[in-house]
C-alpha cells in the first residue's frame, strides 16, 4: 500500500540467479530502475541475487487497467528460468466521514443493545473497535458482549453497568477516525412492593376506615424509568363495635357450712359480660367467710371429702386444657393462610347448582369427541332440514380459543342423521363447497346444507391457550347472618357467559365485579381458586374452605360441566354490611386473575342484562342490490367482485364465490356477519370510495363515458 506521497519499494530474491528482472502490468521495467545486488547464504554458501525497485503513487495513479497495479519479477540461471508471485500496488486512504454512526439509546435492564456502526470507505478496509467512556470494549472479556457481527456492537442483556458513552473506532494502515458518540442509557421500570397489613380500624366505636398501602420500591425507577401505575393506597370502611363494659350480678346464696368451719358465694362478670374490648369487673367473684364466730373445732377431712374435692379439681383442669386448645387451633387458624384442597372433597364451603344440559335422544358432540379434542363454542343449528336457498347462510360462531396455527388444528364438524359427528374442514383448508373465515374471538362461515356446526379444537402443543371468563356472583343465605360468594369460569363465549347470568339470575346472584379474561394453557396442570384478605373481625369462613382446587381435565373441558365454586361467609353481626375480600383464580405456574370484591350486604351492587333478541344488523336491501348490480357484473379487467373482496379484506380462498350464482352478495353477506357488533357501514363506503377512485384513474375519460358512482 502507497501511504500518502511515499514510494513503495518491492525486493525479489533468487538462488542461483544469473540476472533478475521486474515486470509491471505485463511490461519490463527498465534495467536502469533496477538496484541489485548479490551475497552469499551463510548456511548454504549459495550467491543470492536480490533486485529492488521503487513504485511511486504517480505510476499507480497513471495506470488505468482492467485490475490493480501489480508486478512480477523474473530470473534466469543455468537451469532455466522461475516467476515470482504477482505484487498489487495499492494507493491507502480512509475516508473522514463514517457511512453510519451509532445513535444513543434508552433501553430497559435485560433488554437487548444493538448499536450500528459502519465506518468510513478505505484502502485497506478499516477495522473497527468500540469505546466505552474512552475505554476499549472487548467480547473477549464478558460473554453478554459481541462485537463480531459487521461491525455492530450487541449488548445481550442490558446491565446498569453498561449505561455510558460508546465511540466507534475506524483504523487503517493511513489513519484512525471516530464516530460521533452514542449516549446509552440501561433504565429500570418501578415495580410495586407488597401491599402492608390492613391497619386498624380508625374509630373505637362506629364506622371508621381501614388503610393498606404498597411503595414503588420493587424495583425502584432508575434512570428514567416508569413510576408504577396504579394506586399506592388502599382504603375500604369498617365497623367498630363499641366497647361493654363487665358488670358483677348479684351474690349467690352462702353455701352450708364447711367441716372447716367456713362458707362460701359466688358471682359471675356476666350482667352484662365484657364484650368488644370492654373492662373486666373489677373486685372477687367469690367470698368466704367463718360461720361459727370463731368457736368451731376443725375435724381430720375424712375420705369422702377428699374424693369430692379431688373430682371438682380434676373437672376444672380438663375445661381449662380444653379451652387452651380451642383458642390455639383458632390462632393457627387465623395465621395459617391458604389451605389447598381438591374441590371435589369440599363438603362445608363447596356448593354445586345445575345447567341445563344437553336434550335427551341427542347426541352432544361436547360428549362424542376423543379426549384430544374439546369444543370450542356452542353447537349451532340452522334448518329445517333439507333446506333449498339461492345464496349461502353466514353463520358466526363464537370460540375461547387463542388462535395460532402452530398451537391448534381448528376443524367445523356437521351432525350426521344418526347423531354422529362428521368432519367438513379445517379452518386453514380452502374449499369450494364451504367458506371459512378464522377471526381472534369468531369464525365465519358461509353454509349451504342445513344442519348442526361446531368448531372443535384439537391442541398440538402444551402453549395451546383456551380463554375461561371468570366471574364472582354473590347472595345472603336463608339465615341472614350467612353470605356465599360464588366464583365461575366459563368458556369466553357469550353464550356460555349467558347460561352463568341465568342460573345466577333465578336464585338472586349479583354479579360483584366485571368479568375478567384467564389464559388457560394445555399444559395438564391445575387450576386454583382460592379467597383472600377477608376482614376477620367482621366476617369468619368456614376452615379449609380458602382455597379450592379444580383438575386440568375439569377446567380443560369445562364446556361439559362449567367450573363453579362457592365461599360460604359468616357475619359475626347482622349490622355488618360491608364486605371486601380478593378472589385469587390462577393456573398453577401459568396466569392469574384477581377479582377485587366490594359490596353492600343486601343492596344490589350490579345488574346483568341480557343481550339475546336483538335484530341482526343488514345492509339496506336496495344499496345491496345496487352494489351487487355493479360488482357482478364482468368488464374488460374481469370481474369486479374480485376487488370489492380485496377492499373489504377477504383475500383467501376465493374459488369458492367463482361457482356462486351472485359472489357480491355472498360476500356482503360474509361482511355483515363479522361487523354485527359494529354495524359500521361507514367502512363499506370508504372502500366502495376507494374502488370509485381506482375505475375513474383507469377507464378512459371521454363525453360518452358514465361516471360510476359508489356513494350511498
Amino acid at each position: 500500500y502507497i501511504i500518502k506521497n511515499n514510494p513503495i519499494k518491492l525486493r525479489c530474491r533468487a538462488t542461483p540467479a544469473l540476472q533478475i528482472f521486474f515486470k509491471c502490468n505485463g511490461e519490463w521495467v527498465h534495467q536502469n530502475q533496477h538496484t541489485s545486488q548479490e551475497y552469499m547464504d551463510q548456511n548454504t554458501g549459495l550467491k543470492i541475487r536480490e533486485v529492488t525497485i521503487n513504485v511511486t503513487r504517480q505510476q499507480v495513479e497513471d495506470f488505468h487497467g482492467p485490475e490493480d497495479y501489480w508486478c512480477l519479477c523474473v530470473a534466469w540461471s543455468h537451469l532455466g528460468t522461475s516467476k515470482s508471485r504477482k505484487a498489487t500496488v495499492r494507493i491507502a486512504y480512509l475516508r473522514k466521514n463514517f457511512e453510519q454512526d451509532p445513535q444513543g439509546k434508552e433501553v430497559p435492564i435485560k433488554g437487548m443493545i444493538v448499536l450500528h456502526c459502519r465506518p468510513p470507505e478505505g484502502v485497506p478496509m478499516a477495522e473497527v473497535e468500540w469505546l466505552k467512556n474512552e475505554e476499549l470494549v472487548g467480547s473477549f472479556e464478558d460473554d453478554n458482549i459481541d462485537t463480531r457481527a459487521d461491525h455492530n456492537l450487541i449488548i445481550n442483556e442490558a446491565r446498569l453497568s453498561d449505561s455510558g458513552n460508546y465511540t466507534c473506532l475506524a483504523s487503517n494502515v493511513v489513519a484512525k477516525r471516530r464516530s460521533a458518540t452514542a449516549t446509552v442509557v440501561v433504565f429500570v421500570n418501578g415495580g410495586w412492593s407488597l401491599w402492608t397489613e390492613w391497619s386498624p380500624c380508625s374509630v373505637n366505636c362506629g364506622r371508621g376506615v381501614q388503610k393498606r398501602s404498597r411503595t414503588c420500591t420493587n424495583p425502584a425507577p432508575l434512570n428514567g424509568g416508569a413510576f408504577c401505575e396504579g394506586m399506592s393506597v388502599q382504603k375500604i370502611t369498617c365497623s367498630a363495635l363499641c366497647p361493654v363494659d363487665g358488670v358483677w350480678e348479684e351474690w349467690s346464696e352462702w353455701t352450708m357450712c364447711s367441716a372447716q368451719c367456713e362458707r362460701q358465694r359466688w358471682r359471675e362478670c356476666n350482667s352484662p359480660p365484657p364484650r368488644h374490648r370492654g373492662k373486666m369487673c373489677e373486685g372477687e367473684g367469690q367470698s368466704t367467710e367463718n360461720c361459727t364466730g370463731g368457736l368451731c373445732t376443725q375435724s381430720e377431712y375424712n375420705s369422702t371429702d377428699v374424693a369430692l374435692y379431688s373430682g371438682l379439681a380434676a373437672g376444672v383442669i380438663a375445661v381449662v386444657v380444653l379451652i387452651v386448645a380451642i383458642t390455639l387451633y383458632r390462632k393457627s387458624q387465623s395465621e395459617y393462610g391458604v389451605d389447598v384442597i381438591d374441590s371435589s372433597a369440599l363438603a362445608g364451603g363447596f356448593q354445586s347448582f345445575n345447567f341445563k344440559t344437553t336434550r335427551q335422544g341427542k347426541s352432544s358432540l361436547a360428549q362424542s369427541e376423543e379426549r384430544c379434542e374439546i369444543l370450542l363454542g356452542p353447537e349451532i343449528t340452522y334448518g329445517p332440514p333439507g333446506l333449498n336457498l339461492s345464496y349461502p347462510v353466514a353463520m358466526t360462531i363464537a370460540h375461547c380459543a387463542e388462535v395460532s396455527a402452530e398451537n391448534w388444528n381448528i376443524k367445523l364438524k356437521r351432525q350426521t342423521k344418526d347423531n354422529k359427528w362428521e368432519e367438513i374442514m379445517s379452518v386453514d383448508d380452502e374449499s369450494t363447497s364451504c367458506y371459512c373465515l378464522m377471526d381472534s374471538h369468531s369464525c365465519h362461515l358461509l353454509l349451504d346444507q342445513p344442519g348442526c356446526y361446531a368448531l372443535v379444537g384439537e391442541p398440538i402443543t402444551d402453549a395451546a391457550i383456551k380463554r375461561l371468563r371468570i366471574a364472582v356472583f354473590g347472595s345472603v343465605e336463608a339465615s341472614s347472618i350467612d353470605y356465599s360468594l360464588r366464583v365461575h369460569c366459563v368458556d369466553d363465549t357469550p353464550h356460555a357467559f349467558q347460561r352463568v347470568v341465568t342460573a345466577e339470575t333465578s336464585r338472586g346472584g349479583q354479579l360483584l365485579e366485571e368479568p375478567k379474561m384467564l389464559f388457560f394453557k394445555g399444559n395438564c396442570l391445575s387450576l386454583q381458586v382460592s379467597i383472600q384478605d377477608i376482614p376477620q373481625f367482621l366476617w369468619s369462613i368456614k376452615p379449609f374452605t380458602t382455597c379450592q382446587e379444580f383438575s386440568f381435565t375439569q377446567v380443560w373441558y369445562s364446556n361439559q360441566e362449567p367450573v363453579h365454586c362457592a365461599f360460604s361467609l359468616q357475619r359475626h353481626s347482622t349490622s355488618t354490611t360491608q364486605l371486601s375480600c380478593k378472589i385469587s383464580v390462577r393456573q398453577v405456574k401459568g396466569h392469574e386473575q384477581i377479582l377485587q370484591v366490594y359490596t353492600t350486604v343486601g343492596e344490589a351492587d350490579c345488574t346483568v342484562t341480557s343481550q339475546t333478541g336483538a335484530k341482526a344488523f343488514k345492509i339496506p336491501l336496495s344499496i345491496r342490490q345496487r352494489i351487487c348490480t355493479t360488482f357482478d357484473t364482468a368488464n374488460t379487467k374481469g370481474k369486479d367482485w374480485q376487488l370489492l373482496a380485496q377492499k373489504l379484506h377477504i383475500q383467501r380462498n376465493l374459488s369458492y364465490f367463482t361457482k356462486q350464482k351472485s359472489p357480491s352478495a355472498v360476500i356482503l353477506s360474509l361482511w355483515e356477519a363479522r361487523h354485527q357488533d359494529s354495524g359500521d357501514l361507514d367502512s363499506l363506503a370508504s372502500a366502495l370510495e376507494e374502488i370509485g377512485k381506482i375505475h375513474c384513474k383507469s377507464l378512459p375519460q371521454s363525453p360518452d363515458d358514465k361516471e360510476t358512482d359508489f356513494t350511498f
